[in-house]
């Protein structure tokens, strides 16, 4: 077995010979996803030892970083306005770039007790529309996407919502579906040039 403050160590050298930035962080993020520990507990259980398990668990996530697999996909969640939203490569990463979408709808429409209805077109794991909903307690919404397994992942996130029979998700494509119907339509498809995906980086 391993000690915590170990395995930190290991994880964050290793993450650093492969030029991964906040290779520190990025290990404590694994470690309290394993444990199921907080910032806090963190620190007082440096010297707990992980199991047999959980170690092989870290070197696995150690390995798929060290391939420059996203860590928000390792983990399958990311922090997206004030909720944790469930991932996987069926979707893009919800990023904190996209909460202008929200702010902006907030700005424009302060009353929140108004009783409106949302679409949000390319929903992927449905971070906009949920957060909007919960922002906007008497509206509605839809969220459309032409991928079933995108449409998967926002159904999962559903659960987030309370009173979520008022979010539905719809497997369509943009040029069929009728927006006519909605107030309030948010979109956040990808945004990077063609020409500029191989100079991105991996993660």
């Amino acid at each position: 077995m391993i000690a915590v403050r170990e395995a930190l160590s290991i994880g964050r050298k290793q993450l650093t010979k492969k030029g991964v930035n906040n290779s520190l962080f990025e290990t404590k993020l694994l470690i309290k996803n394993i444990l199921k520990i907080s910032d806090e507990d963190l620190i007082s259980t440096s010297e707990v030892f992980l199991s047999e398990s959980q170690f092989e668990t870290f070197q696995s996530f150690l390995e798929r970083r060290k391939k420059s697999e996203p860590i928000a996909y390792i983990l399958n969640k990311r922090e997206f306005w004030k909720d944790s939203f469930y991932v996987n490569n069926s979707t893009l990463i919800p990023r904190p770039d996209s909460e202008i979408i929200i702010e902006t709808v907030l700005n424009l429409i302060p009353n929140k007790d108004k009783k409106l209805k949302f679409a949000d077109l390319g929903t992927g794991s449905g971070c906009l529309i949920i957060s909007l909903l919960k922002e906007y307690k008497y509206s509605e919404g839809v969220g459309i996407d032409n991928s079933k397994e995108a449409i998967k992942v926002a159904e999962k996130n559903k659960n987030i919502l309370s009173n979520n029979e008022r979010l539905s998700f719809k497997l369509a494509d943009f040029s069929t579906f009728k927006t006519t119907e909605f107030d309030v339509i948010v979109c956040n498809p990808p945004y990077v040039n063609k020409n500029d995906i191989n100079n991105m980086q991996k993660n």
